[in-house]
């Protein structure tokens, strides 16, 4: 009986399939012209249906694993390419099974084509990320590499490609199944205590030193992943002041272009103006804001009422003051409105001193011992000091600050490690209150229970197909 099409099953179906029962085929390469096109085949039959349909120009050479051989795809004798084709045995292949690839010209009718000729012979068209839910299932990689796929072809940065690159060598997975491991061993004595109580007088109390040290190395970990989101989706900056300090020139400044309407008259900027700007690994979603200030103007006070929300959500606030004359009642309020963020939602903040080019008035040194932040002279209309301003920005964000050996760059994994945190925090305050240890293993095995999503090991099939279903076909 031949295996049903792609189109009769979907992932979970495909999960109870045997791995190696048939050979799919994909395109590899996104849709469009292209100076190559390539489709992937993997099963048991890809070389034979690889020899069916492709011919190489020195017949009377051996194909060699792993190396491209140049001939034409034909059709029923017919030539209909050009094309390089590599033959890949297993295990040592992307899905550990046997593989072909077929480099042909990146034409959407050509590459359909061989498609095409390579179902004609037996094959079936792949589901989204089934090559790599066949790398998964075979057990090549586990969930965490496999999901870091995706996350390579999506990355934006080079700190997003570099953390997802990490995440794909196996680095996150091993720390989850190091931490993993320390839960288990806990969970093991005190199970070994709760069956044999004459021999193992103990209490889980004893084994408290040890959870705490677990559980802290999970919270690190979502520390992390708060971080490393934040650098990989953008860093949210909102550019704040009261009204004419240059707001709006040094957002132009910053972007090296006119983007916000610049001019003398107070209350220009009415709503939020933002653009992004890289800088260097970072990728920076900047904000102007209307000048905060109280107004009998309806539209300017949304305007600020919406500013002092974004700034309230940044992740960075560039507080913006004019350094050629003295502080007044307007600028004291902005200050205090920055203080307090920075203290009770613990944000970074910088304040810009602009108008460099005039004679400054304005203490920095006090003024930065005053708000235990830095403080960088500019001219945003001179375009003096913007270097050093975007600099000190790469430095606040710099990974090279932060300690973590593991940067979580999936919003999945946060979510798992925290619902893993809870359930220790749940052990530890059983612990606590005195209550038997059956329960302190309980919530030690829903712990561990919640890591294995992440690497797999307790993934149900559910999330399996969520998670592949978001991959493109291909790949």
């Amino acid at each position: 009986m031949s295996p049903p099409t792609a189109k009769a099953m979907n992932h979970l179906e495909m999960s109870l399939l045997p791995l190696n029962s048939d050979t799919i085929a994909a395109i590899s390469t996104p849709p469009g012209r292209g100076g190559i096109g390539i489709v992937r085949l993997s099963g048991p039959d890809a070389f034979r249906i690889a020899r069916e349909i492709f011919k190489p120009k020195n017949r009377a050479s051996s194909a060699k694993p792993f190396k491209l051989r140049y001939g034409h795809i034909v059709d029923d004798g017919n030539i209909l390419d050009e094309a390089l084709v590599s033959l890949m045995p297993a295990p040592k292949t992307y899905t550990t099974q046997n593989m072909a690839e077929i480099n042909c010209h990146g034409g959407n009718a050509c590459v359909r084509r061989v498609l095409e000729l390579a179902i004609r012979r037996g094959a079936r068209l792949a589901l989204p990320g089934e090559f790599t839910k066949l790398a998964f299932l075979c057990g090549r990689i586990d969930l965490s590499q496999a999901e870091a796929v995706m996350s390579v072809i999506g990355a934006e940065n080079d700190f997003a490609l570099k953390s997802a690159a990490d995440q794909l060598s196996g680095t996150l997975g091993n720390k989850i199944r190091s931490v993993k491991e320390e839960i288990l061993s806990v969970q093991a004595a005190i199970e070994v205590a709760i069956d044999y109580p004459e021999e193992f007088d103990f209490a889980a109390r004893s084994l408290k030193p040890k959870l705490i040290g677990v559980s802290g190395a999970i919270d690190k970990m979502i520390q992390s992943g708060v971080f490393s989101n934040m650098l990989a989706e953008g860093i949210n900056m909102v550019i704040i002041g009261k009204p004419n300090v240059g707001k709006s020139s040094l957002l132009n400044a910053m972007l090296g272009r006119d983007r916000a309407i610049v001019a003398e008259q107070s209350g220009t900027t009415r709503d939020i103006v933002s653009d992004r700007l890289p800088l260097g690994d970072l990728l920076i979603n900047i904000m102007d804001t209307a000048g905060i200030r109280e107004t009998c103007d309806a539209i300017e006070s949304m305007g600020v009422e919406r500013g002092l929300l974004a700034a309230g959500d940044a992740h960075l606030i560039i507080w913006v003051i004019d350094g050629s004359s003295q502080m007044d009642d307007e600028d004291e309020r902005v200050m205090e409105f920055v203080k307090k963020v920075i203290v009770d939602n613990g944000k970074l903040a910088i304040c810009a001193v602009n108008k460099k080019d005039l004679p400054t008035v304005v203490n920095t040194r006090h003024l930065r011992s005053r708000l235990g932040m830095p403080c960088v002279r500019v001219s945003a209309l001179a375009n003096e000091g913007v270097d050093e301003l975007k600099e000190e920005i790469t430095r606040l964000f710099s990974v090279d600050n932060r300690d973590d050996d593991t940067l979580v760059t999936n919003m999945r994994h946060i979510d798992v490690l925290t619902r893993a945190k809870q359930a220790l925090q749940s052990a530890l305050q059983a612990i606590d209150n005195g209550l038997p240890d059956d329960f302190v293993s309980l919530d030690l095995g829903e712990a561990y229970h919640c890591l294995g999503e992440i690497t797999g090991d307790t993934a149900g099939d559910d999330l399996i197909y969520r998670i592949f279903s978001t991959f493109c076909v291909g790949k």
